[in-house]
């Protein structure tokens, strides 16, 4: 009686490795489903890989042309360039290229929601359609823990971009399990401008369920450009060159 034994372990406690964050990416893509139906229209996809993101969704977004705007014919320094489609329209999307910068910086599982394909107007929308359409469809889904729109900043105008940011806050604090990552429109601008727009539009309900990454990266990736995609033109002038 009054005596006993005490096991003591000679390793130390095992914890079990846990996903930190599961991302969810919202945008346009390449392909939205078979030839007979976008059966991929606002449905959650959940993928390990860029390679399982290209069997699905297809690859990246490539212009018509470019315009490149010169600042004057004797410099040859650049004023702009403009991605645009075969309408001479400028057109662009980043879902693409921000799931590959994932990828490539050793990210893991991550959820993609398609909202239309590369031909498709980039539109707020609503609860069935558009950037909003596809953030709504994420409500159900229990596992992601990100919301992000890489898109958000290729809408009309910061209103536009301000008004589906509060509705990603909106849903991080309704659900009370996920974060919003939000996109300074004209995040490639002076900081005046950009930050002071982007305040003015999110409002002020709900902040601690976001945050705001300003400016954008600048990547090492590179574009494919052959030359017949090339429109060079003079500041102030209408004709190319």
């Amino acid at each position: 009686p009054g005596v006993y034994t005490e096991e003591t372990s000679l390793f130390p406690p095992s914890v079990a490795s846990l996903a930190t964050a599961i991302p969810a990416f919202v945008g346009h893509t390449e392909k939205t489903g078979n030839q007979e139906e976008d059966d991929l229209i606002n449905q959650p996809k959940r993928i390990t890989s860029l390679l399982e993101f290209k069997a699905l969704f297809g690859g990246s977004y490539t212009p018509d042309k470019y315009e490149v705007t010169l600042k004057d014919i004797d410099s040859l320094e650049i004023e702009k360039v403009e991605a645009q489609d075969g309408n001479g329209k400028n057109r662009n999307y980043y879902l693409y290229d921000s799931i590959r910068h994932y990828f490539d910086n050793g990210g893991g599982p991550c959820y993609v929601v398609s909202v239309g394909s590369y031909t498709d107007e980039i539109i707020p929308g609503d609860d069935t359609n558009g950037l909003i359409g596809g953030l709504k469809s994420l409500r159900q889904e229990e596992e992601p823990t990100l919301l992000l729109i890489p898109d958000s900043v290729l809408l009309a105008d910061e209103t536009a971009t301000g008004t589906l940011h509060k509705d990603i806050v909106e849903q991080c604090a309704d659900l009370q399990d996920r974060f919003g990552n939000l996109d300074v429109y004209n995040g490639n601008l002076s900081k005046s401008d950009s930050i002071d727009d982007f305040r003015d539009k999110i409002g002020t309900e709900n902040l601690n369920y976001a945050a705001a990454y300003y400016p954008w990266l600048y990547t090492t990736y590179k574009k494919e450009v052959h030359f017949t995609q090339l429109e060079i033109k003079v500041k102030g002038k209408d004709k190319g060159i």
